[in-house]
């Protein structure tokens, strides 16, 4: 980073192109799905047939799933749901500044500060994707 200095104004490097930032992200989604997707894939054969999805205060399971249900909802919001996130994000540019709801929004939605607000909501949401990719990684059966 030749020169860049970190600026918590705006939360990224000023030195670095914020352009390359979304391909970065974009590239590490794509490595960490294809990452979940393998351990999501090898989990099937690994998990029990009842699986302990949710747990009391005391760390005792309270709350069970077949093991083809809990691949079912690991797939939809280990996978899905994150990308749904960046979808939305990423058709907030495109849609009447009335149906975004953002504080400030007449100040975020201007003309000149539109583009740049709907990068910065874009590529949040692509690191967002990531830690869920990481976060929601299958568990290992007992």
């Amino acid at each position: 980073m030749d020169n860049a200095r970190f600026s918590p104004r705006i939360g990224h490097a000023e030195g670095m192109g914020k352009k390359r930032l979304i391909p970065l992200a974009v590239l590490l989604v794509a490595v960490l799905y294809q990452c979940f997707l393998g351990c999501w894939a090898w989990s099937a054969s690994q998990l029990p047939d009842h699986v302990a999805t949710h747990f009391n205060g005391s760390g005792e399971p309270n709350g069970w799933m077949s093991r083809p249900a809990n691949q079912r909802f690991m797939l939809v919001f280990g996978f899905a749901f994150p990308l749904f996130v960046v979808l939305l994000c990423y058709l907030a540019r495109f849609l009447s500044s009335g149906l975004v709801n953002l504080p400030r929004r007449d100040y975020w939605l201007a003309p000149e500060r539109r583009k740049g607000t709907s990068d910065y909501l874009v590529r949040h949401s692509l690191w967002f994707a990531c830690h869920r990719a990481v976060e929601n990684r299958p568990l290992q059966g007992a």
